[in-house]
């Protein structure tokens, strides 16, 4: 029997990471122009982890906290925009580990950035406990049980929020799930175009051709279509052991298509047959 993966850990990981690097360095770049008049920006890991880098990788390179520190410092010694880090983690133990390792991490506090920490479920914590003008959210569950984006969340939001969210996040791959559990991603998608996508912003789903159907859902502003296009496909070749090419639609651009993958991932070759 082959090896299982440690959870946060998998061959995928480093995909995951490209694309959170990607899409945070696009968002600072653009708060730099700050043409919106932003000035305070939240960054919000509603799955921190324990802060250990991937293999071979450091702090800033190598863990979703460490990514979102890295833009947060930058984008604070670089405008007058208020960056503030949240990071939350449910899991006592974990959260111990994360704060371990964050120490020494820690942001400059010379410039105007902020870093709070906590050991809590992120899904009872909304927007109006961190009031501001911009966010962006990242939303990495283990399981379909895990995850976090709330109705309470999502409409609280500020109208500038993007995201970037796991789907099928399953160990052993997400057709091993009843079809009752997989018509739930259904509805976490179905959350996230109705609530956070203004009209001026666009959804992306990506597949990123692995034996076990990992997704990936991306908010941001349509304009950006083009750009988070070649992003994903760049973040989805650094997947180890991909088996098939990445699959990419967007939803106000192609609907059906938008539909017709997420049927493919989240049904089987059997149900998609009765369709």
């Amino acid at each position: 029997m082959a090896k299982r993966a440690i959870v946060g850990k998998s061959g995928v990981t480093p995909c995951k990471h490209d694309l959170l690097n990607k899409l945070l360095g696009r968002e600072v770049g653009t708060l730099k122009a700050n043409k919106l008049g932003v000035l305070d920006y939240l960054i919000v890991d509603l799955t921190a982890g324990d802060g250990v880098p991937y293999t071979g990788k450091t702090f800033r390179k190598g863990c979703s906290p460490g990514i979102i520190l890295h833009h947060a410092e930058y984008l604070a010694t670089k405008t007058y925009v208020q960056a503030n880090v949240l990071l939350l983690e449910k899991q006592e133990a974990t959260y111990l580990e994360l704060v371990a390792n964050i120490k020494g991490e820690q942001p400059d506090f010379k410039g105007y950035v902020s870093l709070d920490v906590f050991c809590r479920d992120s899904k009872t914590w909304d927007f109006y406990q961190n009031l501001t003008d911009a966010a962006f959210l990242y939303n990495d569950p283990n399981h379909i049980e895990d995850w976090c984006l709330t109705p309470a969340m999502l409409a609280t939001a500020p109208k500038f929020t993007t995201s970037l969210s796991t789907l099928g996040c399953n160990v052993g791959g997400m057709k091993r799930l009843d079809l009752d559990k997989r018509e739930l991603w259904f509805d976490r998608i179905n959350m996230v175009t109705g609530s956070i996508v203004q009209p001026w912003h666009d959804a992306c789903l990506l597949s990123v051709g692995g034996a076990d159907q990992w997704a990936y859902l991306v908010t941001a502003p349509t304009k950006w279509r083009d750009q988070i296009t070649s992003d994903c496909l760049a973040a989805a070749s650094k997947m180890e052991g991909r088996e098939a090419d990445p699959q990419i639609a967007w939803f106000k651009q192609d609907p059906a298509a938008f539909l017709a993958l997420q049927q493919y991932l989240f049904l089987t070759k059997a149900e998609n047959a009765q369709l």
